[in-house]
């Protein structure tokens, strides 16, 4: 349904060492660079931009490119590599910068999917690979000062394919468990803070989400957990507190649960997979220009 429209290639969590540097090269493909953590040059189609945490940068085919590492630092990035076979997004694209600014989580957040469902290649990953690509050029095209009434009617027809009915009360108990998550949360303040009954709010989330809202809680809270132990340095426990579990062991505990091993094991298998090229189409193959 949405291979049609694009394909994402590759992915992978690469880091680069002080001292690296590619040389410059070019491709027939998209890429997507987001700058997890670190400091360096990214040289695109003759200009040089700053490497720092959070900042996000498209390459377009044909644009000649390199990174160099100047510091002391490690730059850490999430890197997709994408074909595009619909005149519209291609459009949208090219009229993009190359300098897309800062995202604190929300393009890492479509990132790290694609790069789950390449890891674990379930059923229609190729699919959901491209629904989760094309959500996250549609959210850099609404950030784009370059696009215009024009290039937004294009991409609404595109929009309407992907988003589904829109319920107030719903995206107000998520945007609530978004900026309280490492508090604890109870259904009564919920309740309280929307001027809603308790059940009533407990049964539409349930209807309209298809989850409750305790489980979209946690679920929430291990998905941000994941991150931190995939970027940060902090210790488990010192991440459970931050997440907002009371306790190592109840954390580690729902973690499993979710998750389906230990954070601990979940840390280890991410150190692992840098630098791990994650195939969506296995007839592609990345090169590295060193």
């Amino acid at each position: 349904m949405f291979d049609n429209l694009l394909s994402v290639l590759w992915i992978a969590r690469y880091d680069y060492e002080s001292g690296w540097k590619l040389k410059n090269h070019k491709h027939s493909f998209y890429q997507i660079v987001y700058i997890i953590d670190g400091k360096g040059y990214f040289l695109i189609n003759n200009k040089i931009y700053d490497i720092l945490p959070t900042r996000v940068f498209i390459i377009k085919p044909g644009q000649i490119h390199n990174i160099e590492n100047n510091s002391k630092l490690i730059i850490k990035t999430l890197d997709i590599k994408f074909d595009v076979f619909d005149s519209r997004i291609k459009k949208i694209l090219q009229n993009m910068d190359n300098f897309m600014g800062t995202d604190q989580s929300k393009i890492r957040t479509f990132l790290e999917e694609i790069k789950d469902e390449g890891n674990t290649k379930g059923v229609f990953y190729k699919e959901y690979s491209a629904l989760y690509l094309l959500q996250l050029i549609i959210y850099l095209c609404r950030r784009n000062k370059n696009y215009n009434d024009n290039s937004v009617s294009k991409v609404q027809s595109i929009k309407c394919i992907i988003t589904g009915e829109h319920d107030d009360i719903c995206q107000s108990i998520i945007d609530y468990v978004g900026e309280n998550y490492s508090n604890d949360i109870k259904l009564e303040d919920l309740a309280r803070f929307l001027k809603y009954n308790k059940c009533y709010i407990c049964q539409r989330f349930k209807r309209v989400c298809n989850c409750t809202i305790m489980y979209y809680i946690y679920k929430f809270r291990i998905e941000k957990s994941k991150e931190l132990i995939t970027y940060s340095d902090y210790n488990l426990e010192q991440i459970s507190l931050m997440v907002g579990f009371k306790s190592i062991h109840h954390f580690t505990r729902l973690f499993h649960k979710y998750v389906g091993i230990t954070p601990g094991q979940f840390r280890n298998k991410e150190k692992e997979g840098i630098r791990k090229d994650i195939y969506i189409n296995e007839k592609f193959k990345n090169k590295i220009y060193l």
